[in-house]
């Protein structure tokens, strides 16, 4: 029967990162001189490990050097898959081992003579196991250390699960304090599932949008109504299509709209950090915030080489939000407007109002450097 202690060491480790306890009690357990946790890839040969037994400068050597000319590694059967326990004997034999220069070199020095493994993930590229050594002398490890490690096996497999999920979330929340917009994941029913520190300091203001038990809240109905049948129109597309629309949202301080834009795309078109989970991702613009006059326009001009007419049309978009207020802005006619923004759509590979409002209001108001 399994040790408890054993069992929680080996959940602790998946939650805290601190494999090296789990090494000690595991080591101690077995009756094991050293003993490691090690990812080993196989096309690089390399190898990132967590011993007991082993000083730093021993670690950086075999991580460095000794990992690549491993012979256990270099004869790992086909049959050491998932969950599988192996001593090292089934990889080469013992007369062969001594002769290599891995043992004469490492091995013999820190305890490597006998080993008894256990296989936690293996693909074509790298395996993940956790083995046990025991000095010359010592007698080799028998059938009831072997079913140990055969029993705690599972337990490895869904601690190493845990603690890859775990990464990815600190990760996460690592990128989304990084990045300087106001991004959000969210389902069609406005559940928040992600959001970047922009966007909690834009929601705080509670200004037309806001946030409560992680929940995306609209003040206005009729705008709550809108943003839902655009979260569930996007939601109803294929996985694998791309799309950008939005809505205005109306601020009951009078400000400037929010321009919140409803992104589907795939994978690569999304930030990473936020292309993980399900929902919708959602970028919110102050427009008023982001509007930047005269300083924009020589910014649209010089990087995509719009006509003053260009860029003073997008400007008009930017305060109208539809093409007929803003021709009507400019005094020109709807065909004039509409030519003009062909052109823009062409120079700027946008292909909507919203997609293209949403690539010049993420643009920084200010003269382009000098190249």
């Amino acid at each position: 029967m399994l040790d408890s202690d054993l069992i929680e060491a080996i959940y602790a480790a998946a939650e805290d990162g601190c494999w090296d306890r789990l090494v000690v009690c595991l080591s101690a357990a077995l009756g094991a001189d050293t003993a490691g946790f090690v990812i080993h890839s196989f096309k690089q040969g390399s190898a990132e490990i967590v011993t007991h037994g082993w000083d730093p400068a021993t670690i950086s050597a075999y991580e460095s050097h000794y990992a690549t000319i491993n012979p256990w590694m270099r004869n790992l059967p086909p049959e050491f898959a998932t969950g599988e326990v192996i001593a090292g004997e089934e990889c080469i034999s013992t007369y062969r081992y001594l002769e290599t220069e891995f043992f004469q070199d490492f091995g013999r020095l820190n305890s490597m003579f006998e080993v008894a493994a256990t296989c936690i993930k293996r693909d074509p590229t790298s395996v993940a196991y956790f083995a046990v050594h025991r000095g010359a002398g010592r007698p080799p490890f028998g059938r009831e250390d072997f079913a140990l490690l055969h029993e705690l096996s599972p337990h490895f497999q869904r601690a190493l699960q845990f603690r890859e999920r775990f990464q990815q979330v600190e990760h996460l929340e690592a990128a989304l304090d990084l990045d300087d917009r106001a991004l959000l994941r969210v389902t069609p029913s406005l559940t928040v599932l992600q959001a970047t520190r922009a966007a909690v300091i834009l929601l705080a203001r509670a200004d037309g949008l806001s946030m409560g038990n992680r929940e995306l809240r609209v003040s206005s109905p009729k705008d709550a109504s809108r943003l839902r049948q655009l979260l569930r129109e996007m939601s109803a597309l294929p996985d694998a299509a791309r799309a950008i629309n939005g809505i205005a949202i109306r601020r009951p301080s009078g400000r400037g709209q929010y321009l919140v834009s409803a992104i589907r795309g795939p994978e690569s078109a999304t930030p990473e950090f936020l292309g993980s989970r399900k929902g919708i991702l959602l970028l919110i613009v102050d427009t008023q915030a982001s509007a930047g006059g005269v300083n924009r326009n020589r910014s649209l001009r010089d990087l995509f080489g719009l006509t003053q007419a260009e860029a003073g049309l997008v400007d008009a978009l930017i305060d109208s939000r539809n093409l007929v207020e803003a021709a009507a802005l400019l005094q020109v006619s709807r065909n004039t407007a509409k030519a003009h923004l062909a052109s823009v759509y062409r120079k700027t590979s946008t292909h909507s109002v919203t997609e293209l409002l949403r690539l010049v209001l993420s643009i920084p108001p200010g003269p382009m450097p000098a190249p």
